[in-house]
């Protein structure tokens, strides 16, 4: 990795459960996100956050989107995992791809293409989100090698695929939209990218010198601040999908997906304990007034935040009155 630069996200989708009943059994997936800034090394993040088993992922490519299906040729890239070209990824857990060379432009289409060997019914809870945009699922078979794909149905969601970094020079930073429908665009017009991050991203290319910026558009549609409605709710998911964006190191990233996970669903159930995991970063590893120990007292104090809001809801006040 080129020391002189860092990895700073170009494209993201809020993980949450797909709504939609798919289920896939020896499929491929092909999706077409749509970058901010460009550059000449990528990495995809895939997630299995809501699932509820082992996520098999046969093999990936990414590579620059032609029309339709279609990949540009010569542009298609494999994707390994740790120099392996399948992976798995465990329940509530993210898998980050190795770096590849491609040179992508700003405001660039990509196709981003998993095949998925194994069955995956509706019940796994697959981690998905509507997109807005046209995607394609295959015939049964591996057709991520394949310039064209066959197309056997099309669909308008992302399916796995959370992430796009690129490296970037050190002056690069990022913009994260965290919101509801109106971030995440639900009734915008199908591939138009016309959602408000798209045109920010477009502006923020457009215009004339500055730092730049790329734009991670994290909204769900009918999300809540406090409650969990289609998703985390925006303090829940805060950790996950705002402040790790600030942190962009393969393995911590890895980690504090794995580990935000096991929280959520104690949340769920009700439980108000501290996570261990939820331990600042060992002094040795992180001091007092580094990145890593503000973004962890940030996340803590939003943590705090919703457990307070939680035994403010109206079921928790009616109960102590009766303590």
């Amino acid at each position: 990795m080129d020391h002189n630069r860092h990895w700073v996200g170009t494209w993201a989708t809020a993980p949450a459960p797909s709504e939609t009943g798919v289920g896939f059994n020896n499929h491929t997936v092909r999706m077409h996100p749509r970058v901010s800034i460009g550059g000449d090394t990528l990495r995809v993040r895939v997630s299995n956050a809501y699932g509820n088993g082992t996520l098999a992922i046969g093999a990936a490519s990414v590579g620059l989107r032609d029309k339709g299906p279609a990949i540009v040729p010569g542009s298609e890239r494999q994707l390994t995992f740790g120099g392996v070209g399948a992976a798995t990824v465990a329940a509530g857990a993210l898998v980050l791809s190795d770096a590849v060379t491609l040179d992508v432009p700003p405001l660039a289409d990509l196709a981003v293409t998993l095949y998925l060997p194994g069955e995956i019914p509706p019940g796994f809870q697959i981690t998905g989100r509507y997109a807005r945009q046209t995607n394609y699922i295959s015939p049964p078979g591996n057709f991520a090698a394949a310039i064209t794909m066959p197309v056997g149905k099309i669909t308008d969601e992302w399916f796995f695929v959370s992430g796009i970094d690129v490296l970037a020079s050190p002056e690069t930073g990022g913009v994260v939209a965290l919101g509801d429908s109106l971030t995440d665009a639900n009734i915008s017009t199908h591939d138009a990218y016309c959602r408000w991050p798209d045109q920010l991203a477009r502006r923020l290319i457009a215009r004339k010198g500055g730092r730049p910026l790329g734009v991670m558009n994290q909204g769900l549609g009918g999300n809540r601040i406090l409650h969990d409605l289609r998703g985390d709710s925006g303090l829940r998911r805060f950790d996950r999908d705002v402040a790790g964006a600030a942190r962009r190191d393969p393995c911590d990233r890895h980690a504090r997906h794995q580990r935000s996970a096991q929280p959520q669903r104690q949340a769920r159930r009700g439980g108000h304990r501290r996570p261990d995991d939820r331990r600042p970063p060992p002094d040795g590893l992180a001091g007092p007034g580094t990145r890593d120990q503000i973004v962890w007292r940030h996340s803590d104090a939003i943590w705090q935040r919703d457990v307070a809001a939680r035994r403010l809801e109206p079921g928790a006040r009616r109960a102590s009155r009766h303590v």
